[in-house]
């Protein structure tokens, strides 16, 4: 679960998914991580996930879900991640 502005920041590629600790990384830090790695291997369940692969990686292997929620003080909240097996 995020703010609105953090998935979007996610989505636009400016903050990468740290699939260790489930929290947002600036892109720079995620790139300085993994200096030589390239950008399609940062998948989120191992490394630092951009949104496509984070998406990618699941949506082959899991059932994954997106839901826009409101907090009773305004703010747009977004819960996302994924259920099920891949066995």
């Amino acid at each position: 679960m995020c703010s609105e502005e953090e998935f979007q920041a996610w989505k636009e590629g400016k903050l990468a998914l740290n699939g260790e600790t489930n929290k947002f990384i600036s892109k720079k830090e995620a790139e300085e991580r993994l200096e030589g790695t390239p950008e399609d291997e940062w998948v989120a369940c191992d490394m630092y996930g951009s949104y496509e692969a984070w998406y990618d990686y699941v949506s082959e292997r899991y059932e994954d879900f997106e839901e826009e929620h409101i907090t009773p003080k305004g703010e747009k909240v977004i819960a996302f991640g994924y259920y099920g097996s891949d066995y």
